[in-house]
């Protein structure tokens, strides 16, 4: 087999089909054919874990692709290249398998596409396969043993041309013997030219034919995992090697407000602890990796460069430079970088989550945000009332009328703070709720439904703060209808007292019922009068 890294199985397997084929030309018993049987199924297993192999390696291929695009995706669609041809490569051979054992035991092509060497009955026969794969030819050129035989090459050939091209490049050599040989053997004992489809399939039974097959079909695997494994190789041979790897942030904040400072970490993706790199900071010329002008060196740490200024002016503020790293092999590689960050005058938003003003008696939740600032970083307070929350979420408390003014600091450095702006709101009282019954307004309502009812509810309506309530404290009630004298009651809570509910009893038909002086209490503790309600008996 191809390769040098074989399991001692796999050279158990190799040795067992060389004493087997030389037992088979002695004319050795049909046992001996029957052996076959095992060393194919060895072949076929060895192929499968082939493939398993191949298949990580193209996954690997696949994930380091995402990683690095640029750097991956070239040696990975010459490894998808070099899978397509031994995929074809191995079904044409199982074509062939498929063919000869079909034909010997005159299966449907249905049947022929599922045998297995195990369960074919004509093992021993030797004309059907000779037929095939030699033909009518002395020396096999007619049957597709030459077909095979130009084919292995074929494939050879474009592998090699693809790991040619790969060691041209790299100045690498791949160092691969890809097997799959289809030379002729060397003149007998006897002096008889054999030719290499004459050797492997001249008038040999079934099942050394098949397994000669599965043979070349594990090659075409082996010569594959060479192959895509070297390719594998190339993606960090000629990497730098470093010792130690950096995970950092670069740059810390996009967004710097005018008084801050921009900072950055300028870096190699790894580095050395045994030498740093040279960081140059400046115009670069992106052809030649020089700088241009004055080039101004910042400290490097680690191998990490801290780059700090502090901007003057709005806008966008670009930057760059060179890292100068030097190779294992002495030489200087350089490596251009380009930055930008926005600077921008300081700016705090302030914005209650509800309305655009602060009510009184009630939470109002509050929004505060500086951009280029961490929310533990910023500090809101309030000229009138009081403010509690944290991290951008804030509750106003408000008990007065009129304006009331948010102003925001945010933490530039440790111990200094920096006013970002101030913020005016309207303080108001919350709206007067609405008086409903049966949850009506007022208007026609049944006998039986106004006898139901507990008695007066204040509702805030179309109102943004959920959970706000008021409660009705008291209010009075008058009965008037055709040809009666007006009926009055009173009650000191929301609900109906029974007097009221003895009147509902003798209601009648287009009587009118007004509530009126209606009270009621809300959450900041002041009592409102309420629009009356009236309604009709229908």
């Amino acid at each position: 087999m191809a390769g040098n890294n074989l399991s001692p199985r796999q050279k158990m397997i190799g040795m067992m089909y060389l004493v087997l084929t030389a037992l088979l030309a002695l004319n050795i018993s049909k046992e001996i054919v029957l052996a076959f049987v095992l060393i194919n199924e060895g072949l076929e297993v060895t192929t499968e874990n082939l493939n398993k192999k191949n298949k990580q390696t193209y996954s690997d291929f696949e994930f380091q692709e995402k990683q690095n695009p640029g750097k991956v995706r070239d040696y990975r669609v010459k490894a998808l290249t070099i899978k397509r041809l031994s995929d074809e490569m191995e079904k044409y051979i199982e074509d062939l398998k498929k063919e000869i054992m079909g034909r010997a035991d005159n299966l449907s092509k249905q049947k022929q596409d599922t045998i297995t060497l195990e369960y074919v009955e004509s093992k021993d026969e030797n004309n059907i396969p000779a037929e095939i794969m030699i033909g009518s030819s002395s020396d096999g050129s007619s049957g597709k043993a030459r077909e095979l035989k130009n084919k292995i090459n074929e494939y050879k050939s474009k592998i090699g041309a693809i790991l040619k091209e790969v060691e041209q490049k790299t100045h690498i050599p791949a160092k691969i013997n890809l097997g799959l040989e289809t030379k002729d053997p060397a003149l007998d004992k006897e002096g008889i030219k054999y030719t290499w489809e004459t050797h492997f399939f001249g008038h040999f039974p079934l099942a050394p034919v098949i397994t000669n097959l599965s043979k070349l079909q594990s090659d075409v695997r082996n010569a594959e995992a060479d192959a895509i494994n070297f390719l594998y190789s190339q993606i960090s041979a000629r990497d730098f090697k470093f010792d130690t790897l950096a995970a950092k942030v670069i740059p810390k904040s996009s967004y710097v407000v005018i008084g801050q400072e921009y900072e950055a970490d300028v870096f190699v993706a790894a580095f050395s602890t045994t030498q740093n790199p040279q960081i140059l900071i400046g115009q670069v010329d992106s052809v030649k990796h020089e700088m241009i002008g004055k080039a101004d060196s910042i400290t490097v740490e680690r191998g990490v460069g801290k780059y700090i200024v502090k901007p003057t002016t709005e806008g966008p503020q670009k930057w760059g430079g060179l890292i100068n790293v030097k190779s294992p092999d002495g030489t200087v590689k350089s490596y251009p970088f380009k930055a930008e960050y926005l600077s921008a005058k300081p700016s705090a938003v302030v914005s209650p989550e509800k309305m655009n003003v602060l009510y009184i008696g009630i939470p109002n939740p509050i929004s505060v945000s500086v951009s280029g600032f961490a929310a533990e970083k910023i500090f809101p307070s309030i000229s009138s009332g009081s403010l509690s929350g944290s991290r951008g979420k804030y509750t106003a408390n408000v008990m007065t009328e009129g304006d009331a003014t948010i102003s925001v600091s945010a933490e530039t450095e440790p111990g200094k703070k920096q006013n970002m702006g101030q913020f005016k709101f309207r303080v108001k009282k919350l709206p007067n709720p609405v008086a409903k019954i049966a949850t009506k307004k007022g208007g026609p309502i049944g006998k039986a439904i106004l006898s139901a009812q507990v008695g007066i509810v204040a509702e805030m309506e179309n109102f943004e703060f959920e959970g706000v309530n008021f409660k009705v404290i008291s209010f009075d009630m008058t009965i008037a209808g055709k040809g009666r004298e007006p009926m009055f009651s009173s009650s000191r809570s929301n609900s109906f007292s029974s007097e009221m509910l003895g009147m509902f009893g003798k209601l009648r038909l287009a009587d009118k019922v007004y509530f009126e002086n209606i009270k009621a209490i809300g959450p900041g503790g002041d009592t409102r009068t309420l629009s009356p309600v009236s309604f009709v008996i229908n």
